[in-house]
């Protein structure tokens, strides 16, 4: 008889999202560029946490980056 406290055979990643500056650094654009894209619907826009924190998904990030390098492969 299993647990209730037994953990899934698979247990799905904790979801991370990061700060501006983490973002930053992750795809090498300014602040300005990433808010430019962000307007234009090119860049995954933010989760709004209070009026002056904002994060985005690690994995938004990730699928972006990953598009963008098979964007430049072609």
């Amino acid at each position: 008889m299993a647990s209730s406290l037994t953990r899934p055979a698979f247990a799905p990643a904790p979801v991370i999202h990061l700060t501006m500056e983490q973002v930053v650094d992750r795809v090498g654009l300014r602040k300005s560029k990433i808010y430019e894209l962000i307007r234009a619907g090119d860049f995954p826009d933010s989760m709004k946490l209070s009026p002056g924190a904002a994060r985005w998904n690690e994995a938004d990030i990730d699928g972006w980056i990953a598009r963008m390098k098979r964007d430049c492969r072609g």
